[in-house]
């Protein structure tokens, strides 16, 4: 690296390299309450957690560019959400901050960071379960009810859903069927 920016945290992780366009981390787009969130999920991922016992089902709409949070009883419920999107993909989501910290990889026009952009809570992925961890035996995700868990691998689609449940110990799976996909387990930084 003749010129550039690489930052590494304190235990020599690398977080930033302008020399690596594909070198980017996710950014909040959205911390809050919600129902319903609109956005593009082909590069969205989308977290949620309740504040309270009880399950979660998110519904995709046909185009993928919105979710609607259900319980078991297919009443649409509020739930906490945090939006992530790749750091590369915010740069016009800046607002009207115009003071701050913009890294460009080597190429000198792909934003690989704007501390602009970060307008919201950071959140940080703590564990990811790999594809098939969950069984009919096992289906705990976490067992830290603060945690936001990855709802892009659940669906609901009219009686046929896959979610996840909290209770008074743990966050689960409501089904053990997801072999396909891995979870993502994050937590809110504020």
């Amino acid at each position: 690296m003749t010129y550039g920016l690489k930052v590494f945290a304190g235990n020599n992780i690398l977080q930033i390299d302008s020399d690596r366009a594909s070198s980017y981390g996710l950014v909040t787009t959205f911390a809050g309450t919600a129902s319903t969130l609109s956005f593009s999920v082909a590069n969205t991922l989308v977290f949620a957690n309740r504040s309270s016992n009880g399950y979660i089902y998110p519904a995709w709409n046909s185009a993928n560019t919105s979710v609607t949070f259900y319980d078991d009883l297919d009443n649409v419920i509020d739930v906490n959400c945090i939006l992530a999107k790749p750091g590369n993909g915010v740069s016009g989501d800046v607002g009207t901050r115009t003071y701050g910290l913009q890294i460009l990889a080597s190429n000198g026009t792909t934003v690989v960071f704007d501390s602009r952009a970060f307008s919201n809570a950071g959140f940080a992925p703590i564990k990811i379960l790999t594809a098939g961890s969950i069984s009919a035996t096992n289906k705990v995700i976490t067992t830290g009810l603060s945690h936001y868990v990855c709802m892009n691998p659940f669906w609901k689609v009219g009686n046929n859903k896959g979610g996840i449940v909290r209770s008074s110990t743990n966050i689960s799976a409501t089904y053990s069927s997801n072999s396909w996909f891995d979870i993502i387990v994050a937590e809110k930084i504020t």
